[in-house]
């Protein structure tokens, strides 16, 4: 199941997939997986390799320790903002053709921002650096998305890079604590961490 993921996440036009029952080709895949766990059982699942053949790189993480909310039964969502939310990706869908590109200003940002990005790398506990190597690349495509919902334009502003880029580093910031806090890789730097 990992290379065919990290295969889809690569979002070829094509994707042969061969069966015991046949041959047939995925057109056009786009994968996304959104999902949660706990530490404890994220920590026991992971193998070194995971991290080192780029596998759990393809993920952004959201680390937390704090239970910040406590809803016995959540709210019912409301239906209008629903209706919003349908109306405006299919808005966004049927404009959203062509290729997108960063605006000077956005672009002086973007690469200011990419050496000291380039700085952090290099300095990342080598056990845990891959899971930082395509956050740059997140930065871009969070611009896109920012900027399609707030414009529809190809074009992204200097502030909807300053925004992507401030969600970058707070992912960076929060992966970071998730290596330092819990990451273990082999049994004895998890027994290590447990202590």
């Amino acid at each position: 199941m990992k290379p065919f993921l990290t295969k889809l996440y690569d979002c070829d036009d094509e994707y042969p997939v061969d069966k015991k029952n046949g041959c047939f080709v995925i057109q056009n895949p786009c994968a996304s997986i959104l999902s949660a766990t706990t530490v404890e059982w994220f920590m026991e699942s992971i193998k070194e390799n995971d991290i080192d053949g780029g596998v759990l790189s393809r993920f952004i993480y959201v680390y937390s320790k704090d239970k910040t909310r406590d809803d016995s039964i959540p709210e019912k969502a409301d239906n209008t903002e629903k209706s919003m939310l349908y109306r405006s990706m299919e808005s966004i869908t049927n404009r959203a053709k062509g290729e997108m590109e960063l605006e000077p200003a956005a672009r002086k940002i973007y690469a200011l921002w990419y050496k000291g990005f380039v700085e952090r790398f290099e300095r990342a506990n080598v056990q845990y650096r891959n899971l930082f190597a395509r956050l740059n690349i997140y930065a871009l495509k969070i611009s896109m998305v920012i900027e399609t919902n707030k414009t529809g334009s190809f074009q992204i502003s200097e502030s909807t890079i300053t925004e992507a880029l401030t969600k970058v580093n707070w992912l960076m910031d929060s992966t970071t604590k998730l290596c330092t806090n819990d990451l273990a890789i082999g049994k004895h730097q998890n027994i290590e961490k447990r202590i």
